[in-house]
This record gives structure tokens, sequence and C-alpha cells, in this order.
């Protein structure tokens, strides 16, 4: 076994190695629109049953720069998400089964209704948030 995984990262890249300047920095949209992945913000947007006002205002913010700051690094070496871009996806994807799955629940659990219908966009950023993070 230890000869398998000696094998798998003898062949690692030095730092040193790589050229920065060639190395390309792109914008969350060029992103969004490399890997195709507006239907999939369309989505998440609709499952936050926010306005268009605070949806720009409080989850665009959190998912451009989430994108922006993982350009096109893949989500794993070997197995799903492994492409470029894979760390988006993945997580853009767990975003929306998370939103999808807080619309089943009121939330807080057994609460009042009115407590509930106060609460709901919090705890929906909420889980958009632990979802982002993941």
């Amino acid at each position: 076994m230890k000869k398998l995984f000696s094998r798998l990262y003898s062949k690692s890249i030095v730092f040193e190695d790589i050229d920065l300047a060639a190395i390309p920095v792109l914008s969350s949209d060029q992103i969004i629109d490399t890997l195709k992945l507006n239907n999939r913000l369309i989505s998440i947007r609709r499952l936050t049953k926010t306005s268009i006002d605070q949806y720009q205002q409080l989850y665009l913010p959190a998912i451009t720069g989430f994108i922006e700051v993982c350009q096109l690094v893949p989500a794993s070496a070997h197995h799903h998400h492994s492409g470029p871009g894979g760390l988006v996806i993945h997580t853009l994807e767990v975003i929306d089964s998370a939103l999808r799955i807080r619309q089943q629940y009121s939330l807080p659990l057994n609460a009042a209704p009115e407590i509930v219908s106060e609460q709901e966009h919090a705890w929906t950023y909420g889980i958009f948030i632990a979802a982002l993070l993941h």
C-alpha cells in the first residue's frame, strides 16, 4: 500500500517550476461564463426567496467572492469534480441542494408561526453560508 501512495505522490510539482505569469486570474463573470453556471445561480437565487436587491446585497457578493478566490481549482485530484473549476461547481451544487432541503423545514423547529416567518430569511442565509463554507 505504501508503494502505491509513494508512486501517486512522487510526481509532485515544485512551486518554483510554475510560471505564475502564465496563470490567468479570471473575474467571477468570466468563470461563471466559462463553467456555464448561470442556470445554477438562477436556481440559487430563486431558492433564497428574497428580493433581487437583497440577493444582490447579501448572497451575490459571497458567491462571487468565493468564485474569484477559487478560480478554476479542481475539487479533488482524482474523484468527482476533479476538472477545472470543480471546486466552484461542487460548492454551488451543495448550496443549491442545501437550500432545497431547507425549504422542507419550518425553522426554528416547533416555533410559533410568527417566529418562523420572522426568522425565515436568517435561517436561509445561515444555511447558505454553511453550505458555502463546507
